[in-house]
């Protein structure tokens, strides 16, 4: 049986539209700007308020039981990706799972945009391994063999592969041999302008461990005189809710619509952003883009954006660093800020990513593997 070939509009494939990420949104805009199809294994469509998911291909349900959710998305991105075979177009894939459709398409141009490599299963392995249980343990040490034989396995069939930041470049090449080319990821800089500074600083970073919202929230619990808002939500919460007790200087206030949290960093004094070694970091640069100052780890993606003392402030991801960094950047010093920081985001500008991925996406040619597998 023979299947005839198509060359229909692009596809773009990720893992899931669950929340207003960095790398969500690189999606949308990547659908928006250059057309086609996006597909996904679901969507949570409450906690994408102000997005438009009608359109989009659903190949799976959400999977909550720890495990299933890598590994239903392998297995639907593998065997519920058929469709592409016929596809002579390009494909474009990020995530971790998403990857394993490039299996599917053959007779296409395979494109990786890549946010990061699957951490779980790689860099952060002990980190997770580490909080388990023993009996979950072996397990969960079979799932990192599963996910690293099948990335390692698309790997081979892209064409191109790109990352997102200088840090993921190299982590890539190091848990994989694969070389890569650098673009960084969009941020619509245009949309912020400066306005006079509230009394409050903001965190937008998803409330996930390794975020280390914890370790803001116990900074600020010995500043009573310092107000934060933490603008998202995430599986650690409750825990974090809970932490910051009755604390009258700390409001949540979970996930919001995009007029009101980009309302929100525009007049706040600097925001906070202390992840473990993030990929590259959009929100940091959201923040400069409206003119405010990033207080900001010193490791992973963050080094890549902001410039210490001239468009934030640097420092460890332990309460008594922030609480220097915080008691350092005060409002006079973060109005200072203003035309380095807006200078700084310009260089992320959503118009800069969407010129690049054109030269590859529109430039690409069929069959072309060019990619060395690596030994």
């Amino acid at each position: 049986m023979t299947t005839e070939k198509t060359n229909s509009p692009l596809w773009i494939f990720y893992d899931f539209l669950l929340s207003q990420g960095g790398a969500e949104k690189t999606t949308i805009l990547l659908q928006q700007a250059l057309g086609g199809h996006i597909c996904v294994a679901y969507t949570e469509e409450d906690n994408l308020l102000s997005y438009e998911t009608s359109t989009v291909k659903c190949i799976s349900k959400k999977q909550t039981s720890p495990g299933l959710p890598t590994l239903d998305g392998l297995w639907s991105f593998y065997t519920k990706t058929k469709f592409l075979l016929p596809h002579t177009g390009t494909a474009l894939f990020s995530g971790s799972n998403a990857v394993l459709a490039a299996c599917n398409h053959p007779i296409g141009e395979n494109i990786l945009y890549c946010h990061t490599i699957p951490r779980f299963a790689y860099d952060m392995r002990k980190f997770y391994r580490e909080r388990l249980p023993f009996w979950k343990r072996l397990p969960f040490d079979a799932l990192c063999l599963v996910t690293r034989a099948s990335y390692r396995h698309s790997l081979t069939k892209m064409d191109t592969i790109l990352v997102n930041s200088r840090n993921v470049q190299e982590r890539l090449k190091k848990y994989t041999g694969y070389d890569s080319e650098i673009v960084y990821p969009p941020v619509d800089t245009k949309k912020f302008s400066f306005k006079p500074a509230g009394n409050y600083y903001l965190s937008t970073s998803r409330l996930e461990e390794f975020k280390r919202v914890d370790v803001i929230i116990k900074a600020f619990l010995n500043m009573p005189d310092k107000r934060l808002i933490i603008a998202s939500s995430g599986s650690h919460e409750a825990e974090l809710r809970v932490l910051a007790g009755d604390a009258q200087n700390i409001q949540f206030a979970g996930w919001i619509e995009d007029d009101v949290l980009q309302n929100l960093i525009e007049n706040c004094i600097a925001s906070i952003y202390i992840p473990i070694d993030e990929d590259f970091g959009i929100s940091p640069v959201e923040s400069m883009a409206a003119g405010k100052p990033v207080i900001g780890v010193n490791e992973g993606g963050l080094l890549e954006t902001v410039l210490h003392k001239k468009t934030g402030y640097l420092c460890d991801a332990t309460p008594d660093e922030l609480i220097t960094a915080v008691q350092w950047l005060t409002a006079e010093r973060a109005k200072k800020m203003q035309r380095e920081c807006e200078n700084c985001a310009a260089k992320f500008d959503d118009d800069v990513f969407i010129k690049k991925m054109k030269t590859y996406i529109l430039g690409s040619t069929n069959n072309s593997r060019k990619l060395t597998t690596p030994t």
